[in-house]
This record gives C-alpha cells, sequence and structure tokens, in this order.
C-alpha cells in the first residue's frame, strides 16, 4: 500500500481504485466492527509487496458472561425518508448515496452550501434531514446551515467532517460526525435525529 494512503485505510469512501471500482467501505466496515468489540487493527505495509494486517480482540476469562448490545450493533434502516447530502467530494457523494440508499432513504445530492440552499427552497417539504460537510468551496456547511435555519429554525442537521471537532468553535452544540465514522454510527445518528 502507497504511503499516501496508509493514513486513510479507515476512513468511510476513501479508494486507491479508479471510479465505480470500489467504494472505499470495506476496510471503514471492518474497523467500526472491531471497534465495536473492544479491539484493534494493526496494518504492516510494504509497498510492491504485501500486506499484513492483525485483528486484536479482548479474550474473556473462562465464565465470563457475553452480553450482546444488539441494539448498539444493529445498523438501522430508514422507511422513505429523504436525506440531503452535501459534499463537495465526488467519491464520498456518490458513494454515500449508494449506502444511504441501500438504508432505505431517498436522497438528494449537493456539491456545496450554496447548492445546498437552492436544493431547500425548491424542496423544503420533502427534506427530513440534511448531512453536510462543514469545510466545501463557495460556501461551508456552517453558513449553509445558517441561511437553511433562517428559512426553517426547525430543520435536521448532521454535519460531517474530518477536521478535529475541537477546531470548529461554532459546532459546539451541533451533531458532528468525524470521519473516519463507521455506517452503523451514522445510520444511529440518522435515526436519533429524525425522531426528534
Amino acid at each position: 500500500i502507497a504511503e499516501e494512503h496508509m493514513q486513510h485505510l479507515f476512513e468511510p469512501f476513501y479508494t486507491s481504485k479508479e471510479q465505480g471500482k470500489g467504494t472505499g467501505l470495506g476496510l471503514a466496515m471492518l474497523f467500526g466492527a472491531i471497534k465495536t468489540h473492544h479491539g484493534s487493527v494493526g496494518v504492516k505495509s510494504t509497498e510492491g509487496e504485501g500486506s499484513t494486517f492483525s485483528i486484536y480482540l479482548p479474550t474473556l476469562e473462562a465464565g465470563d458472561r457475553i452480553e450482546l448490545a444488539t441494539d448498539s450493533m444493529d445498523v438501522h434502516h430508514g422507511d422513505g425518508q429523504t436525506i440531503l447530502l452535501v459534499d463537495d467530494d465526488v467519491s464520498i457523494i456518490e458513494t454515500g448515496k449508494e449506502v444511504l440508499a441501500a438504508l432505505g432513504y431517498q436522497v438528494q445530492i449537493a456539491g456545496n452550501g450554496q447548492q445546498a440552499i437552492d436544493l431547500y427552497v425548491k424542496h423544503a417539504d420533502a427534506i427530513d434531514l440534511i448531512i453536510m460537510d462543514i469545510v466545501m468551496p463557495v460556501m461551508g456547511g456552517d453558513r449553509a446551515a445558517e441561511a437553511i435555519r433562517q428559512l426553517d429554525p426547525a430543520v435536521k442537521i448532521v454535519f460531517s467532517t474530518g477536521y478535529d471537532r475541537d477546531v470548529q468553535c461554532s459546532m459546539e452544540d451541533e451533531i458532528v460526525l468525524n470521519k473516519p465514522f463507521s455506517i452503523i454510527e451514522m445510520s444511529h445518528v440518522i435515526e436519533r435525529q429524525l425522531r426528534r
């Protein structure tokens, strides 16, 4: 694995494959599943020679009782609600649309904050939730959210970012999914937001 890809291996939607050849979800799902079981994943790789992935899971003592928190491990599915997905990364938009559709949601897409505002103006009644990147060209997600909330203060927004949440001062009271996040985590956040 090339050195420049190593730090992004477990990020959802990150792939080194050409468009249409990979979703970038395989290792992200593996990472999420292992973390759910309180484990970790190690990687050693030499470009051109091969890679070794090591999975470490905690052991149980004899007689320990296994309690499965099935609710926290299950992926929540939608019921046809419409999500506006806003991101300037085309691969995130394409894969995110596929994943959300597979989870049972209708999806509209926008490539920046201004497009998100324009779509919301046209389809406000149909949009149940917005998932929006914070840092984008033309207009960032924080400014777009401000404008959309002027139109509808009750709008439901989940922010997604690859930046440290502590850096985003204005995001203090917001729901922020920090990349990389698992599909399970995302599905739970969506479900909670839609219920409120």
